[in-house]
């Protein structure tokens, strides 16, 4: 998973595919792009893309927010 050094920025959805496109070429099976609010995007090597919305919540602290999100995602994947 790419982390701070890696960092895309992804502006339109033009940018987005060719973000996945470029990660799953470098030999990459599963993509999470996370988009704040806006949601998430999962891809895979065999092009598969789901969206999830993001929940409307009140957050009071986001801590580990991130870390939680990520954890989710390897332990369904598995």
């Amino acid at each position: 998973m790419p982390n701070t050094c890696f960092r895309i920025n992804i502006n339109d959805e033009s940018q987005l595919k060719k973000a996945v496109g470029y990660l799953v070429k470098a030999g990459i099976k599963n993509v999470l792009i996370t988009l704040g609010k806006k949601g998430s995007y999962f891809y895979n090597n065999q092009g598969e893309c789901i969206f999830t919305e993001s929940y409307n919540v009140d957050a009071v602290d986001t801590t580990a927010d991130g870390d939680t999100f990520i954890v989710a995602f390897a332990v369904a994947v598995q």
